[in-house]
C-alpha cells in the first residue's frame, strides 16, 4: 500500500495543528453558551434569512411567521452544524497530510478523531443550562468532518497526480 505525505514543511503542519485547535476551541465555546444566548444568535439570523427565502413571509400571521422562524432557525443551526464540522475535518485532514500514510489512514484518523470530537462536544453540553446531547448532531456532524476530508484528499490527490505528471 503506497504511503503519501502532501507536504513536508513543519511550519505548515504547526499551522494545520494550531488551525485545528483553534476550531476546537471556537466549537467548545460555543457549546458552553446558555441554549438561550445561542438562540438568540441564531434567532437574529433567522429574522434576517427567512424573508428572503420565504415568500410573502411578511403577510404571513404571527404565529405562522414564528413557525416559519422557527423551521429557518433549526436549518441555520444544522448547517452551521455541518460546515462547522466539514471545516474541523479538512484541517485534521491537511494536519494528517504532513505525516507519511496510505490514503485510507488519512481518511479513517480524521474522521475518527472528528466523529470523537462531536460526540464529546455533545456530552459537553448535557451540562450546559437549557442544551442537551443529541445523537442526530453526533452524525450530522461526522458526516461534515467526512465531507472535509474528502474534499482535503481529493484536492491532495489531484495535486499529487499532477506533481507526478509534471515531473516525467
Amino acid at each position: 500500500m503506497q504511503k503519501i505525505s502532501a507536504y513536508s514543511s513543519r511550519k505548515v503542519y504547526a499551522v494545520a495543528v494550531a488551525l485545528c485547535i483553534a476550531l476546537s476551541m471556537f466549537i467548545f465555546c460555543m457549546s458552553h453558551e446558555p441554549a438561550i444566548v445561542s438562540a438568540e444568535r441564531s434567532g437574529g439570523i433567522a429574522d434576517i434569512v427567512a424573508p428572503l427565502f420565504v415568500k410573502n413571509f411578511e403577510t404571513l400571521g404571527h404565529d405562522e411567521r414564528l413557525e416559519v422562524l422557527s423551521d429557518v432557525d433549526h436549518i441555520i443551526r444544522k448547517i452551521a452544524h455541518f460546515c462547522m464540522y466539514a471545516t474541523l475535518g479538512a484541517f485534521f485532514t491537511f494536519a494528517s497530510l504532513y505525516h507519511k500514510r496510505a490514503w485510507l489512514m488519512h481518511t479513517l484518523l480524521p474522521v475518527a478523531f472528528g466523529a470523537l470530537y462531536a460526540a464529546s462536544d455533545e456530552f459537553h453540553q448535557s451540562f450546559i443550562p437549557g442544551r442537551g446531547p443529541l445523537f442526530t448532531d453526533v452524525i450530522l456532524d461526522s458526516c461534515g468532518v467526512l465531507a472535509g476530508t474528502v474534499f482535503v484528499l481529493a484536492c491532495a490527490y489531484a495535486l499529487i497526480k499532477h506533481q507526478s505528471k509534471s515531473l516525467k
